[in-house]
C-alpha cells in the first residue's frame, strides 16, 4: 500500500513539471507573437496564435504519455507479483485460517490480585458457590495452572507430578478454600491432559517430519521439553498407547452436554429449581438434552433408548406397587470399579462409604450431645425445685 502511494505521488510530481512547462512554452509564444505583430502591423493575433499553441499542447501530450508509459507498465507487473508475494506469506505462515481463533486463556485478573476469593464446598467437597461466576473463574484458573509448563511439564505423566503441593500452595493465595478442597482441585489431570493431546495434533500428526515440528515448535513449550515429547510420541509404546485410547474412547456412547460446567453446580442448580435434588433418571436426561439447532458430532439414538428404558422400568414398578430398584441402575448397570457415575470428578464408592459413616457418626455424636444436654436440664430443674422448696 505505501509502494502504491509513493508511486501515485511521482506521477503526479511529473505530470505537474510537464504542465508548467507547457504554460512556458504558452507564454513564451505569445509575446513573440505580440512582438512580430508590433513589427508587422499585423491585427490578427489569433490565427498566428493558434497554430503554435497547437504544437506546444500536442508536444506536451506526447510527453505526458511518454513518462506515465514506465510507470503503468511497473503497476501492472507489481499487480502480476501480488499472488506471488501472497503465496510466499502464506507458505511462511503455514497452514492459514480465515477465522481468527481467541487463544488460550490466561486469567491474568485472578493471578494479579492479592485479595483472597471465597470457595464454597458440597458434601462431597466439590466447588458450589457462592455464585456460578465465582466457580466458573475457578476453573478457568486450574486450567491455566494445568497448561503452566511450569507446575506442569507436558513431558511427564500427571501422576509423576511433584509439584502438587505447590499447585495448592499458590490456589490458596488466590482462592480460600478449605482444605477439603485439595484432592479436587488437584484433579485436574483433563485439562492437562487435554493440552497433550491438541499439542499432538496440531504439531505432531501436522508436519511430516521431525525437522519441520522443531521449527514449528509453540513458544509456550521449551525446547528441552518438546524434544522430550517427539522421542515419545516417536516410541512404539506412544503408538500403542494411543491405540488403546482410542478403543477404549470409541466405548464411550452417553456423553453429556454440559460443557464446561461441573455436575456438583448442575445438581445444586436443579435443587434450587425443584426444592428438591433429582433422582438419577432425571439428573441424565438433564444432562443429555440437546439443542435443535446445533449440529452433533455422534447421534443421541442410544441415550433416546436408554431414556425410554427408564421410564418404562419406572411404569412397571409403579403399577405393580414396588420401587426395589433405581430405573438408572437397572437400566445402565451397576458401576463400574473405581467410579460412580452422574456425581463428577473424583468420586468413588470408597469416598461415599466414608462420607456415609462421617454422617453416622456425625448423627451419634449430634444424639449423644442432645441427650447430655437434656439431662442437664433435667438436673438444673431439680436443682431449682429443690431450693424453691427450701425457701417455701
Amino acid at each position: 500500500m505505501q509502494r502504491k502511494r509513493i508511486k501515485s505521488r511521482r506521477r503526479s510530481q511529473t505530470t505537474f513539471h510537464l504542465y508548467l512547462k507547457y504554460q512556458n512554452k504558452c507564454n513564451m509564444c505569445q509575446l513573440y507573437l505580440k512582438y512580430q505583430n508590433k513589427s508587422t502591423g499585423v491585427s490578427d493575433s489569433t490565427s498566428l496564435a493558434a497554430p503554435v499553441e497547437e504544437q506546444v499542447r500536442q508536444e506536451f501530450l506526447d510527453s505526458t504519455i511518454r513518462a506515465s508509459q514506465p510507470t503503468v507498465e511497473r503497476v501492472q507487473q507489481d499487480q502480476s507479483q501480488i499472488p506471488n508475494l501472497q503465496a510466499n506469506e502464506q507458505s511462511r505462515a503455514g497452514p492459514s485460517t480465515n477465522k481468527r481463533k481467541r487463544g488460550a486463556t490466561q486469567m491474568q485478573a485472578v493471578d494479579g490480585r492479592t485479595e483472597h476469593q471465597l470457595i464454597v464446598l458440597n458434601k462431597l467437597n466439590h466447588p458450589i458457590g457462592p455464585t456460578k461466576a465465582v466457580v466458573t473463574e475457578f476453573f478457568s484458573f486450574l486450567g491455566t495452572l494445568a497448561r503452566n509448563w511450569t507446575f506442569c511439564p507436558l513431558n511427564l505423566t500427571w501422576t509423576k507430578l511433584k509439584t502438587h503441593d505447590k499447585m495448592w500452595s499458590y490456589i490458596q493465595e488466590k482462592y480460600d478454600i478449605p482444605n477439603n478442597g485439595k484432592d479436587w482441585a488437584i484433579r485436574s489431570d483433563v485439562v492437562f491432559r487435554g493440552c497433550k493431546s491438541r499439542l499432538k495434533k496440531d504439531h505432531l500428526y501436522a508436519y511430516p517430519n521431525d525437522e519441520i515440528r522443531r521449527a514449528k515448535r509453540p513458544t509456550f513449550v521449551p525446547e528441552p521439553i518438546f524434544e522430550d515429547l517427539l522421542v515419545y510420541w516417536n516410541s512404539e509404546e506412544a503408538e500403542n498407547t494411543s491405540k488403546t485410547n482410542k478403543e477404549n474412547r470409541k466405548k464411550f456412547k452417553y456423553p453429556h452436554t454440559m460443557g464446561k460446567t461441573s455436575f456438583a453446580l448442575i445438581r445444586e442448580e436443579k435443587k434450587m429449581e425443584n426444592s428438591g435434588a433429582l433422582s438419577n433418571k432425571e439428573f441424565f436426561m438433564a444432562t443429555r438434552t440437546r439443542k435443535p439447532d446445533r449440529i452433533y458430532k455422534d447421534t443421541s439414538e442410544e441415550i433416546t433408548n436408554k431414556i425410554v428404558e427408564m421410564e418404562r422400568v419406572e411404569t412397571q414398578e409403579s403399577e405393580d406397587g414396588t420401587q426395589s430398584t433405581d430405573a438408572f441402575t437397572k437400566a445402565m448397570g451397576p458401576n463400574h470399579h473405581g467410579r460412580v457415575r452422574l456425581l463428577g470428578r473424583g468420586v468413588t464408592k470408597t469416598l461415599l462409604k466414608q462420607k456415609a459413616s462421617d454422617s453416622r457418626s456425625s448423627s451419634k455424636s449430634d444424639e449423644l450431645v442432645e441427650k447430655r444436654l437434656d439431662d442437664l436440664e433435667e438436673r438444673m430443674q431439680q436443682r431449682m425445685n429443690s431450693q424453691r422448696d427450701v425457701i417455701e
